[in-house]
């Protein structure tokens, strides 16, 4: 193993990736939650580091920068980009399942969050007073997965309400972060062949 490399993949996932998670964290709490706004900072930043990068002003980051993405786009592109793909998929069922507990099962996600959070009497809560499931009027869904998807929304929405709205907040902030470093790859990646493209016809 590189242990050199090693190091520099450690410092390039632990400075872009905390920067970007401090400075969405800051602007969605105490700027604005709108997620357009926050993928414009984002966006900001990534150009910055990008222009600065390739204009050798960051220094031993910046040249860190640039070729562990270089080294990305040759070797890992397709591995990171199913990565990605699937913790948006993750973390947007989480959004997913934040909201209908906190929309179309708010009484029941409100029992919940009673009963497991607050109350020390187990029989304080007549569980039996939950709604339940909503049925679909499609016949193509199974009740099981309705089933599923109320007792995930419930409980995770009882978690998110016992942590103030905190982890719907995180989960918001890391969503993003996925869609941005995405769009990292993608531009490191289309200029990687712009780059081989122009070494062949200079051959």
């Amino acid at each position: 193993m590189d242990h050199a490399d090693l190091k520099e993949k450690v410092l390039f996932w632990g400075i872009t990736g905390g920067a970007l998670f401090i400075i969405r964290l800051v602007f969605s709490s105490y700027i604005g939650n709108e997620w357009i706004g926050s993928l414009g900072i984002a966006t900001i930043f990534f150009f910055a580091v990008v222009i600065l990068s390739r204009l050798d002003k960051l220094g031993w980051f910046g040249r860190i920068f640039e070729r562990q993405m270089y080294k990305i786009i040759r070797k890992r592109v397709s591995a990171i980009v199913a990565i990605m793909l699937l913790l948006l998929l993750l973390f947007g069922g989480f959004m997913y399942f934040i909201d209908r507990g906190s929309t179309t099962y708010l009484h029941d996600t409100n029992l919940l969050h009673y009963q497991l959070y607050i109350s020390t009497d187990a029989s304080a809560t007549n569980m039996t007073a939950m709604s339940g499931p909503i049925q679909s009027q499609d016949t193509r869904i199974p009740n099981y997965i309705l089933d599923i998807d109320y007792r995930i929304s419930t409980t995770i929405a009882a978690m998110d309400m016992q942590m103030h709205g905190w982890l719907s907040h995180m989960v918001f902030v890391i969503f993003l972060e996925q869609i941005e470093l995405l769009g990292l790859v993608c531009y490191y990646y289309m200029t990687y062949r712009q780059k081989r493209q122009v070494d062949k016809n200079g051959k």
